[in-house]
């Protein structure tokens, strides 16, 4: 069984609180530097439809700061149903945060795969709920519904019952909408695995491997990868304008990038967060359905700032020789136009917002192919090379005597040849000028 916790919160919370709590990375770089941090997406392909919303990617492990602030600054003091629903956020499957700045509320919706206990951990009896109403002004309304065959394959149809606290009775029902996300289904579940190719040196190389040919939902479907990199890692769009060089990666095309697009600056020249990708994968023709295949997104490295560090006295000290990049797994999925007349909208547990779902027309559909992760985290790390700091003025020191003798040597290779000319020019002793 699946479960949705929705939460709304009244007009306590500011907008200002809200930002400074829970992105609490943007307010650090101050309110005057945000249009800086933030990026808008670009549209590089004239059928995609453009997307008006500002973005920001961290990859952060857990959500325990999450849990903290909603215990703390949201819920009623002495309301020990709120602290355990905070509690259960941590173990959250996917989590959703919508703030209206004109009602001034905001909505935490989390989706569980899996049952969560009171006390916050991970339980295989199943749900166990005694919910009650927090107050009389925020309706709490429960549902307990399970997934009905649909008749549509672009619909989802749930049945069970729904029941508003204090309202009414619990009322049996029925109802299919049309769904923007769905599963990709086959008779063999494809799964796809993300390594980087070792060694990765500075222009490390992200593989998408997938465990077997797939078929596509439809034959207007296509098949894409959303990489999130950091501001570390950039893609170079020029290479991505060869067509031979997309095809030797298995690529298609470079449909959008949005971020940092700088060949040459060094991570600490870097304002904003990173850069978000849009690829279309070239899948190969299905031959062999069993046989696997792989698409390589071809990255590169900014100089990277060692970070300061210092002893118990404050003095400074060696830090190791590399530091550690993260970036997510990519979300990879068909995307596939859904028919005329089809109404997203009434779908009320789509989830938007995401990313490259702004990058499509409004009736298109995805079908999410599944990671094969095997150690339960979706974040692949590399080791960078840095320079030492302690060695920082000594390297300095050697480049710049190097350009100064490289200049001087420059200049005598030029003005040797003259001097020789000049001599050869000259009239010997002994000799008579005419």
């Amino acid at each position: 069984m699946k479960a949705v916790l929705d939460k709304t919160f009244g007009s306590t919370l500011t907008a200002q609180s809200c930002e400074v709590q829970i992105i609490s990375r943007l307010v650090a770089v101050g309110a005057d530097k945000l249009q800086k941090v933030l990026t808008r997406p670009s549209i590089t392909s004239e059928r995609l439809a453009s997307s008006a919303s500002l973005q920001y990617h961290e990859t952060s492990r857990n959500l325990n700061g999450l849990v903290v602030y909603v215990k703390e600054k949201l819920c009623p003091k002495g309301e020990t149903r709120c602290h355990k629903d905070a509690l259960r956020l941590a173990h959250a499957d996917h989590l959703d945060i919508d703030y209206d700045a004109v009602s001034q509320t905001l909505t935490i919706s989390a989706y569980f795969e899996g049952a969560v206990s009171d006390l916050g951990e991970k339980q295989r009896e199943g749900w166990d709920e005694s919910i009650s109403d927090y107050a009389a002004s925020v309706p709490t309304e429960i549902g307990i519904l399970s997934i009905q065959k649909a008749t549509q394959p672009e619909e989802v149809s749930l049945g069970g019952f729904l029941i508003t606290l204090d309202k009414d009775k619990p009322k049996p029902t029925l109802f299919s909408f049309p769904s923007r996300h769905h599963a990709y289904r086959s008779n063999d579940k494809p799964l796809f695995d993300v390594r980087f190719d070792t060694p990765t040196g500075l222009h490390p190389t992200l593989r998408l491997t997938f465990n077997r040919t797939q078929a596509p939902p439809a034959p207007s479907c296509s098949m894409h990868a959303y990489p999130v990199l950091p501001s570390s890692l950039f893609i170079d769009k020029y290479q991505m304008s060869s067509a031979n060089f997309l095809a030797s990666n298995n690529l298609r095309a470079l449909r959008a990038l949005d971020g940092e697009t700088d060949l040459e600056a060094p991570v600490w020249a870097v304002e904003k967060w990173g850069s978000a990708v849009l690829l279309e994968l070239a899948p190969p023709t299905i031959t062999n359905a069993d046989e696997g295949w792989s698409a390589t997104v071809p990255l590169h490295l900014r100089y990277q700032r060692a970070p300061a560090s210092h002893d118990a006295a404050g003095n400074a000290t060696a830090k190791d020789s590399t530091v550690a990049i993260s970036i997510p797994w990519p979300v990879v999925f068909w995307a596939c136009p859904a028919e005329e007349g089809t109404k997203m909208s009434t779908n009320p547990f789509d989830r938007a917002n995401l990313g490259y779902d702004g990058l499509f027309g409004p009736r298109t559909m995805f079908y999410h192919v599944s990671p094969a992760a095997d150690t339960g985290s979706l974040v692949e790390s590399i080791a960078v090379p840095i320079l030492d700091p302690q060695y920082g003025a000594w390297i300095e020191q050697g480049t710049v005597g190097t350009i100064v003798l490289g200049f001087l040597w420059v200049c005598w290779a030029l003005v040797r040849p003259l001097k020789q000319q000049s001599g050869k020019a000259l009239p010997g002793k002994g000799e008579k000028a005419d």
